[in-house]
């Protein structure tokens, strides 16, 4: 019986310091960052980033903190920002989880990468995708463009992403489609200003000519 009761309080314990392994900061206001009144937060299992989102569209601000998924690290993927109509909002996001805490103070106290992408979201085509330029936050040193389709629907994506989420296995839009029966998932980065323009067909036909022409000179040379 005690061996049963010890048993069961280390799987207490283990599990308590699973969820709680995470703490951040946790806010939300319309007026400023000092109007956010901040609160502590045990994250859940899912949720192993602290973040900070500044939204701007026409006359609504938003400022908000708390735990979140890795997913919603993206622009796109934000529920605060991704379902923004058109392009002519702002939406700074940054993520942490180096420490507790780790979201705390203003905006201007957050690091911004020198790396400016286009984002955009649509569920038609890269034409309907209208792109605005994005300062990437610190850690995300890649443009990303992504293709998804999952049955019939379609997804169109770009957004700064971190080197790590550069591949299908990896990317933020991607593993939403993980668990589907069928699924496409094409992922495109590159580390230059505003490198994601245009659509993936065209991208591969400039990196297919530029092959083609140096296959063309180097055959000349000899």
């Amino acid at each position: 019986m005690k061996v049963r009761v010890a048993a069961f309080l280390l799987l207490l314990f283990i599990a308590y310091h699973h969820v709680s392994s995470l703490e951040c900061n946790a806010c939300r206001s319309s007026t400023s960052w000092e109007d956010c009144k901040v609160s502590q937060e045990k994250c859940l299992p899912q949720q192993n980033q602290c973040i900070k989102v500044y939204f701007k569209y026409g006359g609504i601000e938003i400022f908000s903190k708390g735990c979140a998924r890795e997913l919603s690290c993206g622009s796109s993927e934000n529920p605060t920002c991704g379902e923004a109509p058109g392009s002519d909002f702002t939406c700074d996001i940054t993520c942490c989880n180096d420490k507790d805490n780790c979201n705390a103070g203003s905006a201007l106290s957050f690091s911004m990468s020198s790396l400016n992408c286009y984002v955009c979201s649509s569920s038609k085509s890269w034409t309907d995708c209208t792109m605005k330029s994005h300062q990437c936050p610190s850690g995300f040193d890649r443009c990303s463009k992504v293709y998804l389709r999952t049955g019939s629907l379609e997804s169109f994506r770009k957004y700064c992403a971190p080197k790590a989420a550069c591949t299908s296995k990896t990317d933020f839009t991607c593993k939403t489609a993980v668990g589907s029966s069928s699924f496409e998932c094409d992922v495109t980065c590159c580390d230059g200003d505003h490198c994601n323009t245009g659509s993936a067909l065209f991208i591969s036909i400039i990196l297919l000519l530029t092959c083609g022409l140096a296959s063309l000179w180097i055959v000349v040379k000899d």
